[in-house]
């Protein structure tokens, strides 16, 4: 019976806080053996797109936008996106709070506008995606990543948009917010896509990081922190592994047996 293993990206497969921007040979090399042996890798993030380095590893899908785009060996599962009326009204909003914006789907990523401060120190912490300026027309949004000067502004734009609406609040390193649907998560959306494809729980694993990543990690039978996980995650994971910089999704697969 086949595995399927799920990968959070950000402080697990890689860590821009770190400077580590590029994915471990030795993590690398794991999925490829993985993937050699007939399990599934799949990466569960709340990006709406991958790097060129994750989309030449033998992933067989991506849970990404927190779990709004679901996609398995190049077939397209789910895909919730915004209105159009829903990003105009979210677009006023986060104008009228000296907001900027970087909205994205799989195959499109608009930013509000070129050379702006807000999203040129964003991508200096996460890396910088390859988007083009321009306002939603056509194209499939999923997610929104709102970016401010301040914690006010970013509360008084959530008091003025849908209460509906999920929001992802970080206030470091960078005050920003990611905006998504309700209806799925990355939780939900990794227990949907193994059910989906009739893997039995029992033959489930996550690796992640992030108090983003809880349901995920409690929707698997086999849980693993990274060692830099928060201690909300290292609490409820089945193990615990070694930092993103010391090889940590290989080792904790060699102690599962799974290569």
């Amino acid at each position: 019976m086949k595995n399927i293993i799920f990968f959070d990206v950000d402080g697990t497969l890689l860590d821009h806080s770190i400077g580590m921007d590029n994915v471990p040979d030795q993590t690398k090399k794991a999925i490829e053996l993985l993937d050699k042996t007939g399990n599934y890798c799949i990466v569960a993030t709340a990006r709406t797109n991958l790097t060129e380095e994750l989309k030449s590893l033998p992933f067989s899908g991506m849970v990404l936008s927190n779990g709004n785009y679901i996609e398995f060996q190049g077939n397209e599962i789910h895909n919730k996106v915004f209105s159009a009326d829903q990003l105009t009204n979210m677009m006023t909003v986060l104008k009228k709070f000296n907001g900027a914006y970087i909205m994205g789907g799989y195959h499109d990523i608009l930013i509000s506008e070129a050379d702006n401060f807000l999203i040129n120190e964003h991508d200096k912490i996460y890396g910088k995606p390859d988007y083009r300026l321009g306002i939603p027309v056509d194209e499939k949004i999923n997610a929104v990543t709102a970016l401010f000067h301040n914690k006010n502004d970013m509360y008084n734009a959530i008091e003025n948009l849908p209460s509906e609406w999920i929001y992802h609040i970080y206030e470091s390193p960078n005050t920003h917010m990611d905006i998504y649907l309700s209806g799925f998560s990355k939780g939900t959306a990794v227990k949907y896509l193994y059910e989906y494809l009739k893997i039995p729980y029992e033959n489930t694993y996550a690796f992640g990081d992030g108090k983003n990543d809880r349901e995920m990690m409690e929707l698997v039978k086999y849980s693993t922190a990274m060692g830099n996980a928060v201690a909300e995650i290292k609490d409820i994971a089945y193990m615990t592994t070694d930092n993103v910089s010391n090889n940590g999704i290989y080792n904790a697969l060699k102690k599962y047996r799974l290569i």
